[in-house]
């Protein structure tokens, strides 16, 4: 199982880039309301995705961080194609 905060070798050398976290269960609109860079969508297995931009690895730690914050595991993250 993926951590929150595990963080992608060579981030920096791939800003900005494409991003997907995947978490278990569903996420209530107000936590959803506390990534407002981040789409949402069903994932597999009845989770949730949520998918967007980072611009650099300030705002990649940021997002960790929120997740950590709000106590929500990362079962998954996936730099997605430009």
């Amino acid at each position: 199982m993926a951590s929150a905060d595990r963080k992608p070798k060579g981030l920096a050398d791939h800003c900005p880039m494409r991003v997907e976290f995947l978490i278990d269960g569903e996420l209530s609109g107000t936590v959803l309301a506390r990534f407002p860079e981040l789409d949402s969508t069903r994932g597999p297995a009845g989770g949730t995705a949520l998918f967007g931009s980072v611009t650099d690895r300030a705002h990649f730690d940021g997002v960790l961080s929120r997740f950590r914050d709000l106590g929500i595991a990362v079962v998954e993250f996936r730099q997605l194609p430009d």
